[in-house]
């Protein structure tokens, strides 16, 4: 989710390596789980492929209580940073976020492909390669 092991944000704990998923063949979707959102659900969206679900440690309660930094319907920036590149494009928030949220975006016309992107600040996003 673009924090560290053990970081405000991050997962508790790493992955077992010990599982075996298939390969998914079209992005993987990541979303909060549970009311107080303590938990991230990771999935192939292909129809009978996995899920995990993944503990996540809390944010601060004061950036919580922060005001969505991007509202549904936004035309927000969005980037990808690589070793040597970053690419920047123009997309249209899906759902409201604060800072540290993921949200889906959306590219293009309405039967584009959503992806999810991390909100860094207001009409500002990444995507982690």
């Amino acid at each position: 989710m673009g924090a560290g092991i053990g970081e405000s944000g991050g997962p508790l704990s790493p992955i077992d390596r010990r599982l075996r998923l298939t390969s998914c063949p079209v992005p993987t979707e990541f979303s909060w789980y549970g009311r107080d959102r303590s938990s991230v659900l990771v999935r192939c969206p292909q129809p009978g492929s996995w899920r995990l679900f993944v503990p996540v440690s809390r944010t601060p309660a004061s950036v919580e209580s922060e005001a969505p930094a991007i509202e549904r319907g936004d035309h927000i920036s969005v980037s990808i940073d690589g070793k040597g590149y970053t690419l920047t494009r123009k997309g249209q928030a899906l759902e409201s976020g604060k800072v540290g949220d993921w949200i889906k975006v959306r590219f293009g016309d309405r039967n584009s492909e959503p992806v999810m992107a991390k909100v860094v600040r207001g009409g500002k996003a990444v995507i982690q390669p």
